[in-house]
């Protein structure tokens, strides 16, 4: 299912950004607060950030970067993406995919 929003990534905690398992996803940094996205072939939260990208204030990952040359290990054409802020402080990131 096509989404497209901003989501308020609460302190501590991690969040989906993919109602449903996707090839690509367009991810903006808009808030203040750096964030670990990770992949995973199945809707449960991930248990830890190892192996999980680091991405900066302000920066993005475009749609046509496709999750599985990100995680390579996951093995699968379309995975769900998660989100952790590991700030003090809520973040948001623009989320988009098809």
């Amino acid at each position: 299912m096509a989404f497209s929003d901003t989501l308020t990534i609460a302190p501590k905690q991690w969040v989906r950004l993919t109602d449903t398992p996707a090839s690509g996803v367009r991810v903006q940094n808009q808030g203040d607060a750096a964030v670990f996205l990770q992949a995973a072939n199945d809707a449960d939260q991930p248990a830890t950030t190892n192996g999980a990208l680091l991405l900066a204030k302000m920066f993005a990952i475009s749609a046509d970067q496709l999750l599985a040359d990100l995680f390579p290990s996951l093995g699968a054409a379309s995975s769900h993406l998660w989100a952790y802020n590991p700030a003090e402080f809520a973040t948001e990131l623009s989320v988009s995919h098809g």
